[in-house]
């Protein structure tokens, strides 16, 4: 949690909660550094955090029958209300933007604003995400148990990176996880992916119709990215859809870091609302 450079506001400075994608930590993570560092010069409090398995985070695959995506959304916000916040801006790219759409499906009332940044859709990045970050994990531990799933180049990495004192914890907390739990998890997970392809993984047409019209949205697309996952026309139809339930929403598309000044302008308007 990063206090504002200068204080701007008259009462408690506004959060911005930053999530990025894939399954690498949030904190020190670049994806949303130079927004970051604009909104603490502009008067706004920053949260960048680990999501549970990932960064400096403890390993835990209790997902109490919810995907990964909703557990990261209820994580955060019990991480919001031990830190006394009752309203944030989410700021999520990827996975971390699925993580926000969820956030404020669960709890629209504390969010004021998303910022949305280059979701994955359509067949192929369904097939492929699917696969790297759920079922090759599930089918090692039907062949294997944690053991196996220990071994898989995701955890090998995580049980062999951060402070020694980590590295230990999370090799015993991995190795003295139930194969059902872990497996449900995997599975939930998975079939969060499944539930729509189009516009983007999780969610259809009818889910952003349902979104809060109290919530406006920033959607931010960098052309650069041309892997057939990251795609302009998943956000253009992302933009449509979260447009239908009567949200003001918002594209922009470009190269780099040509939305930050957008973003920081769209923070204000969003607190201010």
């Amino acid at each position: 949690l990063a206090d504002p450079k200068k204080r701007a506001f008259s009462g408690e400075p506004p959060l911005v909660a930053m999530t990025p994608g894939g399954r690498g930590g949030g904190v020190g993570n670049p994806t949303f550094q130079c927004l970051a560092d604009t909104l603490l010069q502009e008067g706004f409090r920053v949260l960048t955090w680990d999501r549970r398995n990932s960064g400096h985070s403890e390993v835990s695959y209790d997902f109490k029958g919810k995907s990964r995506a909703a557990q990261d959304a209820a994580d955060l916000c019990g991480l919001l209300g031990t830190l006394g916040v009752p309203m944030a801006i989410l700021a999520g790219q990827s996975a971390g933007g699925r993580m926000a759409l969820e956030f404020a499906r669960r709890y629209p009332k504390m969010v004021c604003g998303m910022i949305l940044k280059d979701l994955t859709g359509g067949e192929k990045a369904l097939k492929h995400l699917r696969k790297k970050y759920f079922t090759s994990h599930l089918n090692a531990a039907e062949r294997g148990g944690m053991a196996e799933v220990a071994q898989q180049a995701f955890f090998r990495n995580m049980l062999t990176t951060g402070p020694e004192e980590l590295r230990q914890t999370r090799t015993k907390q991995l190795m003295a996880t139930d194969v059902g739990t872990f497996v449900e998890a995997m599975i939930l997970s998975a079939r969060f992916l499944e539930r729509a392809i189009d516009p983007v993984l999780g969610f259809d047409e009818d889910m952003l119709r349902a979104h809060d019209p109290n919530v406006p949205c920033f959607l931010v697309h960098d052309s650069r990215r041309n892997d057939g996952m990251h795609t302009a026309e998943a956000m253009e139809e992302l933009c449509e859809g979260l447009t239908k339930s009567g949200a003001k929403v918002a594209l922009s598309t470009g190269v780099g870091d040509f939305w930050v000044d957008k973003g920081v302008t769209f923070c204000w308007k969003a607190v201010n609302a």
